[in-house]
């Protein structure tokens, strides 16, 4: 089987080479000389406070803002204590502070961090970009033959839309119809033959549907790319080739064509598939590269608002600017949580770009399916916080798209009652939590209700935590629940107090006889010791009810 080999670009990226990219052309090195060969793994911008916003190996981007001389002071000390690579601080014009402190100059030398100063009107965003690509570029696995790339290629390749471009050289390489896909198989580009196939919806879900097999086949693959046979319906079947880079695959090339091509031909397509395969490798490398950079600095300021980290307003406001963010735009708030990848193997499995970090392959596939550019979409840990315009807050089509094909991820999502601005986004953000907790409680893993279905359950989750009213609520239900029937009492009380009350209402959804209904109604009372023709003990027992649902479903 023809194979195409890749290999490595060795070497971090260092301090040094940060300071070698454009936007630190003004830069100057103030502390930590002797420590511009530390590697630098990611970039981070922040303001004060620090928390846990910084990791190992960071370049640490601030301006300082909401900060006092002794504050800073302690900025750069939490930020080196936290093993960031450098920090680069931005004084001058627009900035809080017009000169880097003594202090501060003093403290980054006590701590051995390198201490950069730049100026005032240097766009944290070019920096960021300039300098993840950098670290993507020397990270990133390129293929040995690149050079021998047909021309054609390589010229799609500086094309405004190079997934589009390598697509339609397929095309015309091959005479199949050509279509790239990224690891989350939602399409990048497709040549004019692919994008007329894929016009019939049914067509592309079949095409999905086989590339996620052939993509569960190379779950934990870190081989050379390979030419994939997938057969479709009639007389069709997909050739597809992995855009592989480093221990991972970015995307697929999909050349779909007739069954029984002849050698030569068969041969033809093999080649132009795999050459597809590098550019496209190359292509969504560089695509991951600018989206995580563009995305970075506003992810960040999302999670800061949302975890309560402003100090004040006009930080807010001032930050809000510098991402691209208007301050009074209505945001609706959701929290999604993956709980698995999705099974390990079988024609089930996710891709094997969503496997190795479900998160945050899941919200650049949520990034890319967002109409507005005010929506934004932040990866921590487990979660994905999403702030969505109103144009694009249809909940349900989210959940949808999050879970991807069945089998691939189990996600669950809860959302605010309703949007708001940035100011009102770390109260949203805890509401989204608690619908979150209530709706995985009511309906487990992978579940989403919307807010105006959960109710007075987002309430009552409050009283969770609260000893004295559990125990009460346990003691109003522990007549029924020491009964031998205790599960037909509990839901004749529950579909009761649904009914609000009404004996015929309840009687019919039971599929009981009134007789019955009251029968067991009189026994409820009896039980309880209480009146459910009284408004109080019939809000006791409801409230009780719901406590004990979320607490047996928890």
């Amino acid at each position: 089987m023809e194979r195409l080999l890749l290999a490595s670009n060795p070497g971090p990226v260092d301090v040094a080479a940060c300071l070698r990219l454009s936007p630190f052309t003004s830069a100057k090195v103030l502390t930590g000389q002797d420590r511009l060969a530390t590697p630098v793994s990611w970039t981070s911008v922040i303001e004060w406070p620090v928390e846990d916003f910084v990791s190992a190996g960071d370049l640490v981007v601030t301006t300082g803002m909401g900060c006092d001389e002794h504050r800073l002071r302690r900025m750069v000390k939490e930020i080196a204590a936290a093993g960031a690579a450098a920090i680069c601080l931005c004084v001058g014009e627009g900035a809080p502070f017009d000169r880097v402190p003594e202090g501060v100059v003093a403290e980054a030398e006590r701590t051995a961090v390198p201490l950069i100063k730049l100026r005032g009107r240097v766009r944290f965003s070019d920096v960021s970009r300039a300098v993840v690509q950098a670290i993507y570029a020397r990270d990133a696995v390129y293929p040995r033959d690149i050079r021998e790339l047909p021309p054609e290629f390589t010229r799609a390749l500086l094309e405004e839309d190079g997934a589009v471009g390598v697509a339609t050289v397929l095309e015309n390489a091959s005479g199949a119809s050509a279509v790239v896909f990224d690891a989350t198989m939602t399409v990048r580009g497709a040549g004019p033959a692919g994008r007329f196939w894929l016009a019939d919806g049914a067509r592309e879900s079949a095409l999905v549907a086989a590339m996620a097999e052939l993509a569960s086949s190379r779950w934990g693959q870190t081989t050379a790319a390979e030419v994939m046979i997938a057969p479709l319906a009639g007389d069709t079947e997909a050739m597809a080739v992995p855009a592989v880079v480093r221990d991972g695959t970015l995307g697929w090339v999909v050349a779909v064509r007739h069954r029984g091509e002849d050698e030569e031909r068969d041969a033809i397509t093999r080649r132009a598939v795999l050459h597809a395969g590098v550019a496209v490798a190359i292509e969504l490398l560089r695509g991951v590269t600018e989206e995580e950079a563009a995305w970075h600095a506003r992810t960040e300021f999302v999670l800061q608002v949302a975890t309560g980290k402003m100090r004040s307003a006009q930080d807010l406001a001032t930050r809000a600017r510098v991402v691209g963010l208007a301050e009074d735009t209505r945001y609706a708030v959701g929290i999604a949580l993956v709980h698995n990848p999705g099974p390990a193997n079988g024609p089930d499995s996710p891709p094997v770009g969503m496997l190795s970090d479900p998160t945050r392959a899941l919200a650049r596939q949520l990034r890319r399916r967002l109409s507005h550019p005010a929506s934004t979409v932040a990866a921590h840990g487990n979660e994905v916080l999403l702030c969505l315009h109103e144009t694009d807050a249809d909940w349900a089509r989210v959940h949808k798209l999050a879970a991807g094909p069945p089998g691939w991820l189990t996600v669950s999502l809860g959302a605010a009652d309703a949007p708001v601005e940035l100011s009102g986004l770390a109260l949203a953000t805890e509401q989204a939590r608690i619908a979150l907790s209530v709706t995985r409680r009511l309906d487990g893993s992978g579940a989403f209700r919307e807010p105006d279905q959960l109710g007075a359950f987002v309430v009552l989750h409050a009283l969770l935590r609260d000893p004295a009213a559990l125990d009460l609520a346990d003691r109003v239900l522990a007549p029924l629940l020491a009964e031998s029937r205790s599960p037909d009492l509990l839901h004749t009380l529950e579909v009761y107090l649904i009914e609000n009350g009404n004996i015929s209402s309840a009687a019919r959804c039971l599929y009981l006889n009134r007789h019955s209904l009251i029968y067991r109604l009189r026994k409820i009372a009896q039980l309880t010791g209480r009146d459910l023709d009284r408004h109080d003990d019939r809000l006791l027992l409801d409230i009780s009810l719901r406590l004990h649902r979320l607490r047996e479903t928890g």
